[in-house]
């Protein structure tokens, strides 16, 4: 479908609202191709902005005239009910709504009725493949692409780094934005942000550990740092069986796991596995790029079978499960409303000591 003329300058349709008449508006939809806009009149002058519909929301589109807006009209408008649909999505608290629109044309309630659910099927089939690191990068890129161009430039990708608590130098930035910009368009593709957030959050000595789990290498004395090189990265397109992180994670923690604690230790880190050679991710666009997929082990047969990648390692180390302290011990549930003379602080003895740690006082 061609969805050059609901890009801008965008087309004029019937809305039918809940209050007042019928009204016709301007709708466009984003470069990136996930948002339908239109212009409210005076509600959008007062809140200086388009009102949205994000198309991944979408639950279904319901063809002719059978909401209660339609129906209030029906004695005036019910001609066009061939050429009208209504398109049902939930907002941000989960609640559905619906969007109700008559086309002046058939072609143009085509346009809509079948191309439009053929591009919320394809947006719903891309999150649903992207793994938790993608959906994080993706949850960054909505708050920074707020004109919903399908691209960041430069002052973008400081502000969004900023937000997301990774502090670098500006110079440093540039030259990354610089790398990474590899079309040379002078703005980031969501790809192209992907690859400059890995580099950003890449860490050494995971991927180390992981090389050695793939290659079920001897890393020798266990109480001793290992070995961290520059670079090893070149296992990191590999996945393994919960056979081999099991024995993993009897040779370096000491526990004996069952194949159930795996599964379950992974549940909230699984990604999607394909067949094929990895492949891209992408925000959908009219020159829409093949959504990433991690490879897959020739020995997973099994749909059951749970094929480990370093993707879900790595957001396992740095989960909550495996921190340090119990995460229910952070919970305050001290009286905080007193001034500060009325608490002890609670610090190393260290701190109080006069002279030797054995002997002297405190």
């Amino acid at each position: 479908y061609d969805f050059d003329s609901l890009l801008s300058p965008g087309i004029i349709l019937l809305k039918f609202g809940r209050g007042g008449s019928p009204h016709e508006r301007l709708f466009v939809i984003s470069g990136d191709m996930r948002y339908l806009s239109w212009n409210a009149g005076w509600f959008c002058r007062k809140l200086g902005k388009l009102c949205t519909v994000d198309l991944e929301r979408v639950v279904r589109i319901m063809p002719g005239q059978t909401t209660p807006q339609f129906q209030r009209w029906a004695h005036i408008y019910g001609d066009a009910k061939e050429n009208s649909l209504s398109i049902v999505y939930t907002d941000t608290d989960g609640k559905e709504k619906t969007l109700d629109i008559t086309t002046p044309t058939y072609d143009l309630y085509n346009l809509f009725f079948h191309g439009l659910q053929e591009l919320v099927d394809k947006l719903h089939e891309l999150s649903a493949s992207y793994s938790q690191d993608v959906l994080y990068f993706k949850s960054l890129w909505d708050r920074a692409d707020v004109d919903h161009s399908g691209s960041l430039d430069m002052n973008e990708v400081v502000k969004l780094l900023s937000s997301a608590n990774i502090s670098l130098p500006f110079a440093t930035v540039k030259k990354l934005y610089k790398q990474f910009d590899t079309d040379r368009s002078g703005v980031l593709d969501f790809q192209e942000f992907i690859d400059l957030m890995n580099l950003i959050r890449k860490r050494t000595d995971l991927e180390c550990v992981w090389s050695i789990i793939v290659q079920d290498a001897d890393c020798g004395d266990v109480s001793q740092p290992l070995p961290i090189a520059s670079d090893q990265s070149e296992y990191n397109s590999a996945v393994i069986t919960v056979e081999r992180f099991q024995k993993y994670w009897l040779k370096f923690q000491g526990e004996n796991i069952s194949e159930l604690q795996v599964r379950e230790m992974f549940s909230t880190t699984r990604e999607k596995v394909d067949e094929t050679n990895p492949k891209k991710h992408s925000i959908l666009s009219r020159n829409s790029k093949a959504h990433n997929a991690a490879s897959k082990d020739s020995s997973s047969d099994s749909a059951n079978e749970l094929s480990i990648s370093y993707g879900m390692f790595r957001t396992l180390m740095d989960s909550p499960q495996l921190a340090l302290f119990d995460p229910a011990k952070t919970k305050v549930y001290q009286d905080m409303n007193q001034s500060l003379s009325h608490y002890y602080m609670a610090s190393s003895h260290n701190t109080y000591l006069e002279g030797d740690q054995l002997t002297s006082n405190s």
